[in-house]
Parts: structure tokens; C-alpha cells; sequence
């Protein structure tokens, strides 16, 4: 399954669209999956140049269990980007909803993020090196930074610091605005995981540094009243007991139960696991394998999502359900930190529009195809 895109000119792009079997099906996604209709032998076959404002759509049909036909559409649309608008139009592509481009097109998109381009020329620092007052290190090398805030409704790929000030928030960085439609106010925050203590209690990869650093980024809603909170772990693991899907594990009054292992594969499985209250500390899940040896997950389990965590997940490859006889619970003391006095709009509003000579100013203090 192949889809091939060959370099284009100024008025079109030649495509290849390789899709023999798509294995096209329904199903419902609950905890426990209901039985989803049967698999067709559906494709998607093109090859050829499609201009800039055409699209290339395909239908597949398959009626579902009740009898009623479903109809499944995939389009691909071509369109003109500039160079400086592509880095919106690849980090939007997740949150942009159907209905949305449908009604508005590239148009619109390239006015958000020619707006975006010259709001970040505007940036007098880099976004992973916010102010002091957003930048918190603890003892054990942890470091946790909030780098920005964003109200996708009103000011799309235009992010601002804590302080108010416009930052540059290029996708590679992961600060995606999200949900054009998304009315919260959203942030952006880098954390990067301890420099003298292990992220996981036991390595996912034998060979795995034990002290190695982790990070991650995610841009949820903030909040009400306005505080944004994270659990780091810091100190030791501790292994409080075993726990597996027909046997939780109850410690000090708490409830640990796994509440649903699925296969991704041959040799990989996720499980879901929580607890019966709200703690402040990090939970990780080991597997027991059927020889004995003890293998952590892929995840670095740096933080909680959120204070007060109950539930988590664990991914294991290159293992499969069937070599695994029961998991290990873990535990690690969780330090709260927390981010309240930030700004919620930014200090200057981003312009609604931008001139075409605003736009080649701003994007010249970009390299070419990129950012700095």
C-alpha cells in the first residue's frame, strides 16, 4: 500500500494512489467492542496530475449488520501553499474538521496561517526558552516549561508566552492549536523527565540508558480557575504488588485493576489500568513474562495527566499477550507543579488579515521552507 507524491510544478502535482485492499469495516468502539460488519474487498486505485482547486474523491459502501448502507468518503484536494503556510497547514491537518474545510477551503487556511507567520516574526525569544517565571527545574534535573498559550477560535497557529508576548510556534515543536471550532484556551507545555533517576522502573528496551531523559508535550484545555497543574515523579519506584485483569491489587485502601488488554500486533499490546481514588503519585505497569523477566513499557510515565490521576496505559512490544503470565503496579512519589499567574489573551491582538509585503517581511526572517 503505497501513495506516491512526485515533486510539483506551478500548476499541478502527478499522484499515485496504491490501495488494492483497504479491508473496509464498522465497528463500534466501546470498552467491549460489539461485532462490526464484514470486511470488503474495496481499493483505491488512481494515477495521474490534478491541478491546484481539483480533487481526486472516492466512495466505498457496505451495509452494516441492521441493514443500513454506510458510505465512506476520502478526498484528495489539491491546493497552492507557500512555503511559511505549510507549517499550519500540516499541524492543522488533525484539527481541522471536514465540515470546516469544506465550507472555507485553503482560502481560509492560508489567511490563518499568513496571519500566523508574521504574529511569530513578532517573537522576541524562542518558544522552548519562555521567561523565568514559566520555567520550573527540580532537584533531581526535572524541568518542566510552559511555553504557550492559544485560543484556536479566535486566533488559530497564533501562540503567546506566559507573559502575553507573541512567541513562534512552529509544529515540530508539537504546539498544535488544535480544533479550529475549540472555544478553551489551550497550552503547550515541555517537560522534560529527571537527569539522576530512572523515567520507568524498568527499562521497555534491555539496552535502554537507566538514567535516560524523557520528554513530552500536550496542549489540553486549560483549566478552570485559570491554573494549570502537573504531577512530576521524583525519587524511587517501589513495586506495591501484582495486578492482572481477574486479580486487582488493593494497597492502603486503594484499588489497582486492569481494565482492558488489546493486541497491536504480533509482538505488541496496550493495557489500560486504573485505581479506585485520586493520588498524587506516578503509576507504571511492568510484564511478567513467562520466563520470569520483568519488561517495562514504551512510555516514559514522567507525569500524570493532570493531578490526581486515576487511570493510565501501558504499551509493550515486542511482547505479545499470549508470553505474559501477570504485571507488576508501581508507584512514585508525585511533586505538583503549578502555573497560575499567566495570561489568558494576548497583550497585542493578532491582526484579522495581512498584506500580501506584511507576509514576505515576516516569512524572511525564516530560512526557506522552514523556520529558524
Amino acid at each position: 500500500m503505497f501513495d506516491e507524491f512526485d515533486p510539483p510544478d506551478r500548476d499541478s502535482i502527478h499522484i499515485t494512489l496504491n490501495h488494492p485492499d483497504l479491508k473496509l469495516k464498522l465497528s463500534e468502539s466501546t470498552v467491549a467492542p460489539n461485532a462490526g460488519a464484514p470486511e470488503r474487498e474495496q481499493s483505491i486505485i488512481f494515477e495521474g496530475q490534478i491541478k491546484a482547486g481539483e480533487a481526486v474523491a472516492f466512495v466505498g459502501t457496505f451495509t452494516g449488520a441492521s441493514g443500513i448502507q454506510y458510505h465512506h468518503l476520502v478526498v484528495w484536494e489539491a491546493f497552492r501553499a507557500e512555503h511559511w503556510e505549510v507549517w499550519s497547514f500540516q499541524g492543522g491537518s488533525s484539527g481541522i474538521p471536514c465540515d470546516w474545510w469544506i465550507r472555507n477551503g485553503p482560502a481560509a487556511m492560508r489567511t490563518l496561517a499568513d496571519v500566523a507567520v508574521v504574529w511569530a516574526s513578532r517573537a522576541k525569544h524562542a518558544a522552548n526558552d519562555p521567561p523565568a517565571a514559566y520555567s520550573v527545574t527540580l532537584e533531581n534535573g526535572a524541568t518542566v516549561k510552559l511555553l504557550g498559550l492559544c485560543r484556536p477560535e479566535r486566533y488559530n497557529f497564533c501562540w503567546w508566552d506566559g507573559a502575553g508576548d507573541p512567541i513562534d510556534a512552529p509544529m515540530q515543536i508539537g504546539l498544535l492549536s488544535g480544533n479550529i471550532r475549540t472555544p478553551p484556551l489551550r497550552y503547550g507545555m515541555e517537560i522534560h523527565g529527571a537527569t539522576t533517576e530512572p523515567d520507568t522502573p524498568v527499562p521497555a528496551d534491555p539496552q535502554q540508558a537507566p538514567f535516560q531523559s524523557s520528554s513530552t508535550l500536550f496542549a489540553p484545555s486549560v483549566p478552570a480557575p485559570g491554573e494549570i497543574k502537573v504531577d512530576i515523579g521524583i525519587g524511587p519506584w517501589k513495586q506495591i504488588g501484582e495486578c492482572n485483569s481477574d486479580k486487582p491489587l488493593v494497597v492502603d485502601r486503594i484499588t489497582y485493576t486492569i481494565t482492558r488488554k488489546e493486541r497491536q500486533g504480533d509482538h505488541e499490546f496496550y493495557v489500560l489500568y486504573k485505581r479506585s481514588a485520586e493520588r498524587n503519585d506516578i503509576m507504571a505497569l511492568t510484564a511478567i513474562s513467562n520466563d520470569g523477566s520483568e519488561v517495562g513499557s514504551r512510555e516514559g510515565p514522567i507525569v500524570n495527566n493532570g493531578v490526581n490521576a486515576k487511570t493510565d496505559s501501558a504499551t509493550f512490544r515486542n511482547l505479545s499477550m499470549d508470553q505474559v503470565k501477570t504485571f507488576h503496579l508501581w508507584l512514585r512519589t508525585g511533586h505538583v507543579v503549578r502555573f497560575a499567574d499567566f495570561a489568558t489573551s494576548p497583550n497585542e491582538k493578532p491582526p484579522e488579515s495581512v498584506t500580501r509585503e506584511e507576509v514576505l517581511a515576516a516569512s524572511a526572517k525564516f530560512r526557506p521552507g522552514g523556520r529558524p
